[in-house]
């Protein structure tokens, strides 16, 4: 595609400049302020929107143009508003919650009935996606990286335990927010990932690797489980697998080095860019404002 095309082994892609976008915006805030994450995005949507879906650009553009405020989803289109722009960003609003919790005293397992956290996830996909569905999806995701984080996630049981508790917390979400039954179906396809683990061609035909929060939901959830403890495994795989390639690779990165910890992932991958210096940085400024 034309996005991709004069690419180079190592170059980033909009899945960093978004979650970077996130990440910094929560440290100047000191938290989730919808005025500067919203204004965050349209500084970068003229900065750049290279790799962006359709509906994410139209939706921001919009925000600029002065057609609306960011602070509710933007109508819903035929065959946009469902996209991964949600998920690719959700991992550091879900740590600050996670780390807002732990000072307070709190078990972050509290994430999963957390009015705030659901709040600010919803916030964060109403400036782009019409489809209640995509924030839905990060909220899932998020609290899978939080799990990981805190080492709940290293056995089959705790595994299990988690995706069943997150698939009730997600059915009860779709229940309350997608209008039409028809439609909530994140549920089931999160029940269903222990099934489709026997490898990745099972993964693919049961869930898509492609450009839908429906897809890549179950997906990188599924590839996490397949290589918790090996990140080379995991986000190779994830690539191999095709679609949405940079956006389930960099979500499977994110759940199994929240696993495994920063001195698991290859140090050939750590150093091949400034990037990942840059991540580290920003990731102890979050620490710090908490």
């Amino acid at each position: 595609v034309d996005d991709t095309k004069n690419m180079v082994a190592g170059d980033t892609t909009d899945d960093w400049q978004l979650a970077k976008v996130v990440l910094e915006s929560l440290i100047a805030s000191r938290g989730y302020n919808a005025t500067h994450m919203i204004k965050a995005h349209c500084d970068t949507l003229i900065a750049s929107t290279f790799g962006w879906g359709k509906g994410s650009v139209k939706s921001i553009q919009m925000i600029i143009d002065g057609k609306r405020s960011g602070l509710v989803p933007p109508a819903k289109e035929k065959g946009v508003g469902l996209g991964n722009g949600v998920i690719m960003k959700i991992a550091p609003l879900a740590l600050y919650h996670a780390l807002r919790m732990e000072k307070k005293g709190l078990n972050p397992h509290l994430l999963l009935n957390s009015k705030r956290y659901t709040d600010d996830v919803r916030a964060l996909g109403a400036i782009t996606h019409s489809d209640q569905r995509a924030w839905i999806s990060a909220y899932a995701v998020g609290i899978f990286i939080v799990a990981a984080c805190r080492g709940e996630l290293n056995d089959p049981v705790q595994r299990h335990w988690w995706q069943c508790r997150v698939s009730e917390a997600v059915g009860l979400l779709e229940a309350f927010f997608v209008d039409n039954p028809a439609e909530r179906v994140l549920e089931e396809k999160l029940s269903d990932v222990h099934m489709y683990l026997a490898s990745p061609e099972k993964l693919v035909d049961r869930f898509g690797s492609r450009f839908t929060a429906l897809e890549t939901m179950p997906f990188v959830i599924g590839t996490f489980m397949r290589h918790p403890n090996d990140f080379r495994a995991g986000v190779l795989e994830a690539v191999n697998a095709g679609g949405d390639t940079d956006t389930n690779a960099s979500i499977v990165g994110a759940l199994i080095g929240a696993n495994v910890g920063a001195s698991n992932i290859p140090d050939e991958w750590k150093n091949f860019r400034p990037e990942y210096r840059e991540a580290v940085t920003l990731g102890d400024q979050l620490m710090k404002i908490v």
